[in-house]
């Protein structure tokens, strides 16, 4: 995914000890926040050696105490990926899940291109929700195209796990109605005009 002079490349969320960017919160970030890390070689992810760009913060209502990366970004076309994230409003609210889309720079790291504003995914049937804790969570932990196919594996509320497909091609249709920062695209070429 990475045009760069650095080889290995992933994407982290900036709690993640291994190769988050220097605290719990991140360089550059207030809140929990998603990065992208590249390195020469593996284990310059745990030296220091890394580089780290910010790639997305907490902007929504839903999102509002922390975002982080979900699964390996999936490949749309050349040159642009699906990614998904959680985010956390608060314990009563929960986790929940959304998209973004990134698109690839020569020499340098990807940028978010689309993100949606809404929330896609969430705890909503009975067997979803938790059963010794207040806060409802949903987390995809894998995704895989099958056919027309976006097929994802979740967690729901770290007791149970689930299985969610939609149509690939129109959930990406769906991302890119937003700009990277979250507003309605057509919204915005209405005001232009």
């Amino acid at each position: 995914m990475l045009k760069t002079r650095l080889p290995i490349g992933c994407i982290c969320s900036s709690g993640q000890r291994a190769h988050g960017p220097g605290s719990a919160k991140g360089a550059g970030a207030k809140k929990p926040s998603i990065y992208l890390a590249a390195a020469e070689k593996l284990e310059d992810f745990t030296s220091g050696r890394a580089t780290h760009r910010l790639l997305g913060t907490c902007k929504f209502h839903w999102e509002e105490d922390r975002i982080g990366a979900s699964w390996a970004p999936l490949q749309i076309s050349a040159g642009e990926w699906l990614v998904s994230y959680h985010g956390k409003k608060d314990a009563s609210f929960g986790y929940t899940q959304s998209f973004m889309i990134l698109r690839e720079q020569d020499n340098d790291f990807p940028v978010v291109v689309h993100r949606s504003s809404e929330r896609l995914m969430y705890a909503s049937q009975e067997w979803e929700m938790p059963s010794d804790y207040p806060t409802p969570c949903l987390f995809t932990t894998g995704g895989i195209v099958i056919g027309d196919d976006l097929i994802m594996s979740y967690g729901a509320a770290d007791q149970k796990t689930g299985i969610s497909w939609v149509n690939f091609a129109e959930l990406v249709e769906y991302i890119k109605q937003f700009d990277a920062e979250g507003r309605k695209v057509e919204k915005i070429n209405a005001l232009q005009e």
